[in-house]
């Protein structure tokens, strides 16, 4: 597949991956690795099926833009921004805190066949456990 036709699929994936778990059955393949730091590797197209729908259960109105879009042979690079509100359990079994947030990150797809295989995510975890309250900047103390 050429850089520009992986770029589509990539482009598919963010537009839906949050609304439609049944993108992943198209563009994710089986045998599908994530890395998301802290959290643990998903391993297989369920993980991730899993993985976004547990994000939209703590975000139900998450909106997320792709702000850059870098594609070159098998791999492409996705610069994004996400925001929304924490208004349901978060991973960890963090409760809601009703605050919104926005915040960046990247993500790197490696694709085989037409599909993403694998993937390596960075997100700016301090900058959201800030906006949610979450964590305390030093030397402050929460209210």
């Amino acid at each position: 597949m050429s850089a520009q036709e992986n770029k589509t699929i990539v482009q598919l994936w963010f537009a839906g991956a949050y609304e439609n778990e049944a993108i992943a059955d198209e563009v994710i393949a089986p045998d599908y690795v994530g890395h998301f730091p802290p959290n643990p590797d998903l391993i297989g197209r369920e993980a991730i099926k899993l993985f976004n729908r547990q994000t939209r259960t703590a975000f139900p109105d998450l909106q997320l833009a792709i702000d850059e879009l870098i594609g070159e042979g098998n791999t492409v690079v996705v610069r994004w921004t996400i925001r929304g509100t924490h208004l349901g359990e978060l991973r960890g079994g963090m409760a809601p805190t009703g605050k919104p947030f926005i915040v960046t990150g990247t993500t790197t797809n490696y694709l085989v066949g037409g599909r993403i295989a694998e993937v390596w995510g960075n997100i700016d975890m301090l900058g959201l456990m800030l906006q949610l309250g979450l964590v305390t900047p030093r030397g402050q103390t929460t209210a």
